[in-house]
């Protein structure tokens, strides 16, 4: 899972990230070891959950990676099970240009394989 932070420091983060659960099974999630972050698997059952949090965090880029996680297409999944049936969603993220804060909740993001 990746961020493009907009050239601002990415200090904290909820993301979830969706899937129809008839289809695909989250196995596991490696978070990055920049910030202090946790990874909540199937719970519910639709989603894996990534929050990520430091104060202090530098890290900036078009495609900053918060998390690795792997999915499983489930057995018996119809044949138009693909990664486009995936989304994300900003829960909250706060990123931060000079001294501004910049926070982003409740949002629809693009999500791409």
């Amino acid at each position: 899972v990746r961020v493009n932070t907009g050239g601002a420091n990415l200090v904290n983060f909820q993301l979830e990230l969706r899937f129809d659960p008839t289809e695909f099974e989250a196995l596991g999630c490696t978070p990055s070891i920049v910030w202090q972050q946790s990874c909540v698997l199937n719970s519910p059952s639709d989603r894996v959950t990534l929050i990520g949090d430091d104060p202090l965090a530098s890290d900036t880029g078009p495609a900053l990676a918060v998390a690795t996680v792997r999915l499983a297409r489930r057995s018996g999944a119809g044949a138009d099970a693909s990664a486009s049936s995936i989304g994300v969603h900003i829960v909250d993220m706060t990123r931060v240009l000079g001294a501004t804060p910049m926070r982003t909740q409740s949002t629809d993001a693009l999500a791409a394989a």
